[in-house]
Formats: structure tokens, sequence, C-alpha cells
């Protein structure tokens, strides 16, 4: 039995016209229990097929990488039913995420999985945006303003860094460059604090559909006006070990005289309050906060409470109470070792042990190393004489330790392939420079 499905899926684009995507569900009969995802990808602006794009996917809880031939296709066979996400990279384009499901077709009694085929785009990046940002003080009078926050966002399409942020110079202009072409842009600034002022921007700026190239310039895109004076906290950090102090920076001077019993409240899970020491900076717009104890009770989520004014009668806003955390002490992770070759299969299916010369007619690679206490697992990455970096083949879990590389078509001419295993914990990843590698043949 033959049927064809054809499924639409629009890539979050701001417009029809710039569609990311178009799947269709095609070629299955009863017995076909597994799907193909084919490819094409595009340049968004040119039509033009993209070669050398990295599609990055997920199977059976292993990371696994493809990438476009001359003609821009890519095909990841042999995919069970379930919900795939593709990551697509190419040098001088913006990343682009793409979710594709995959489920069996439910107008007929056997559980078949319909392939999937992909027309996805690329955005090259090389658009500027740029411009300056002014105060208006109480007169009237505009100044351009160094150190203001501006943020740009992108929609348009599934990218997968949307969000941008940079402080404008000591001449009060911002730069936004090598954003990716053919998008929505939206830029706005964030409210600024000058000691007892506060200057607000209520506008946006917001453009479309640039080309790459093109520098967008706008004088005076922003100009902030004197807002009510406030109580702010500008930093805090959220995030403790048992034995850190919490420190909380204020936008104004705080009036420590009119602070009473209560108006600085710590509590754990909401509820049960924690006897902290709270000690203010000379100039009374730094707290530090301190569990009695000498160390915060417990690891989890933490509330601090305030009840405070300024030298200016300002009250304090924003969120209230300030939520923190603390966790335990994380363990750098350490560098693997004894990573080795524990023998190798041939095209001929034969296993070999390591005191066979591994040569060109190896297709599979038994790699091992020693397990480090405390990990939560082990990358593992590869690399082609013909090729500028690494690319992750696989993230193991902690006590797996062994890794099979299929190493099919890889040694061909005088091509070899070096592989490299991190371990990593909640602190990141071991360092790269001193991880351990294997070249072969």
């Amino acid at each position: 039995m033959k049927k064809t499905i054809k499924i639409l899926a629009t890539i979050a684009l701001f417009l029809t016209l710039f569609a990311c995507s178009d799947v269709a569900m095609t070629g299955y009969d009863e017995s076909k229990t597994t799907a193909t995802i084919d490819i094409l990808v595009t340049d968004a602006g040119t039509s033009d097929p993209l070669d050398s794009v990295v599609v990055v996917y997920v199977v059976n809880g292993r990371e696994k990488s493809v990438k476009s031939d001359t003609l821009g296709r890519v095909t990841i066979p042999n995919l069970g039913s379930g919900t795939y996400r593709l990551r697509l990279t190419r040098a001088g384009y913006a990343d682009v995420d793409v979710t594709v499901p995959l489920a069996p077709a439910p107008d007929i009694d056997m559980p078949v999985v319909p392939d999937a085929d992909l027309s996805l785009y690329m955005y090259a990046e090389g658009v500027t945006l740029t411009g300056d940002v002014k105060i208006q003080d109480a007169k009237g009078v505009k100044t351009l303003k160094a150190g203001v926050t501006v943020d740009l966002t992108l929609g348009g399409a599934s990218f997968v860094k949307d969000v941008f942020t940079t402080v404008t110079d000591a001449d009060g202009k911002f730069t936004f460059a090598n954003l990716p072409e053919m998008a929505s842009y939206t830029v706005s600034v964030r409210r600024l604090v000058v000691g007892e002022q506060a200057f607000e921007g209520t506008t946006t700026w917001t453009e479309t559909g640039i080309r790459t190239g093109n520098v967008i310039t706008k004088p005076s895109a922003f100009v902030m006006t004197l807002d009510a004076p406030v109580l702010e906290v500008n930093t805090i950090n959220t995030e403790l070990k048992s034995t850190d102090e919490l420190v909380v920076s204020f936008s104004q001077i705080v009036d420590v005289s009119k602070i009473g019993l209560g108006d600085i409240e710590v509590t754990r899970n909401g509820f049960t309050e924690v006897a902290v020491s709270a000690v203010w900076s000379d100039s009374n717009k730094t707290l530090t906060i301190a569990p009695v104890s000498g160390a915060w009770g417990a690891t989890g989520a933490y509330e601090l409470a305030l009840v405070l004014k300024s030298t200016a009668g300002a009250n304090f806003t924003g969120t209230n109470p300030i939520d923190f955390g603390v966790t335990a002490a994380v363990v750098a992770p350490a560098k693997v070792t004894n990573f080795h070759l524990v023998s190798w299969v041939d095209v001929l299916g034969d296993l070999q042990d390591t005191t066979v010369a591994v040569d060109n007619s190896a297709d599979m690679l038994h790699l091992a190393w020693n397990d480090i206490d405390g990990e939560n697992g082990y990358e593992i990455w590869r690399k082609r004489s013909n090729e500028d970096n690494f690319t992750l083949l696989s993230t193991n879990f902690a006590g797996d330790t062994t890794y099979t590389a299929d190493v099919g078509g890889l040694f061909t001419g005088s091509n070899k392939a070096t592989f490299m295993v991190v371990s990593f914990t909640d602190a990141g990843r071991s360092d790269f420079a001193t991880a351990p590698r294997l070249t072969y043949p």
C-alpha cells in the first residue's frame, strides 16, 4: 500500500513570504517502521543550494552530524518515530533550529512511519544597525550618553541566537554588526539610573527584510526622558555556594536610619526564615548578607524580601521578594586518562586487536578510556585531516567509557581521523587543549 501525505511546516517566520521550511511526508508501506529525513538547504536570499552545512541531530540519546553536499542535499536515514531537533550551522550564516516530527500515519492500521522531505533556508550574516542614545534633562537639554544598555531581538525565523545586547560607547553610539539578513529587528534601550535620577526610553526601533551588506544608521535612535526616581537593585549574585555571601547593589543611597526589624528578611522555600547578618557599605548603596551560622543551611531556592527607602524618598521597587539559589560546590572536571584503541573491524567484518596496524580497510574503531569519579559524563569528538574543526560525535553518561567509531569511508587517500574525549560536570568541560587524542591510521 502506498500513500503520500503532504505537510507544510512554517519555521516561525514573520511573513509567509519568508517561510523557513516545507516538509512533505512521502512514500511508505505497511512494513515500514523507520523513516528518512531528506533535506534541501538553500540560501534564503538567493535560493542557491548551500553545501557544507552541518546538520546536528540526536538519535537514541547520541548526537550525530552530517554535511550537505554540493547540491545542498542532506539525508538522515533509519529514524524511528519521534520528534527530532535539527540544528543547521555554516560559516557566514546564522544558526537555525528546526523541529521535525515523525509519527505513524493516523489513517492506517500498521505503525508506518512516513519519510520527511524538508526545504530549509539559512540566512547570510552581514547586516549592521547603528544609532545613538541621548538623555533629556528637566530643562529639555539632550546629551549623548555612554553606558546605556541596548537590546536587539531577531524575528522571522527560528534562529538559535535571537537576542543581542550591547552598550553605548563614549560618544553615545551603539552598533549591532553581522546580523542575519531578511529578519525582523527590534531595538530597545533599558532603563538607566544615574545617581538619584532615572531615565526611561519608551520607543522601539524596528526594521525588516534588510539584505546582507547593508548598514542602517539611525541618528538619535533613542531619547531617554526623566522618570520618577526609584530605588532599584542594580546587581545581585543570585547563584551562591554554601559559604558565599549575598551581595546586593542599589541604584540610590539607602536611608539606613529608617530600616527596621524585619525590613530585610531571607526565607527558604517561601516559609522557613533564615537568620542572617546584613552589613551596608560605606556609601550605603551595597548590602552584604550572610547566614549567621557561617553557611547556608541547605541547597535550593531562597528569597530576599526588602522594605527600603532611598535618601531621596523613593521606595524599593521591582521584583520583591528577590529569588536566589544556593548550590553545592562543584568540582571542576578532570582530564580523561588512558584514551586508547581497544580493537578494530575491517571491511570484511573481521575483528582485529591493536597489535595489527590499523590501515585504510578499517570501518569500525573500538575506543576506551578510564572512568573518572565524580564526572557527569564524556564527549567524543572527531576531526578529519581535511577539516578545520572537531565535530561532536557522542555524549556518554558517567560510567560509559567506550565508544565505537564508524569510520567507513573516512580513510580515503591520505585522510586521517583524530578522535578526542573530554569529561564534563556541572562546572563545564575539561580543557580541550590538553584532552587526549588519537589519530588513525
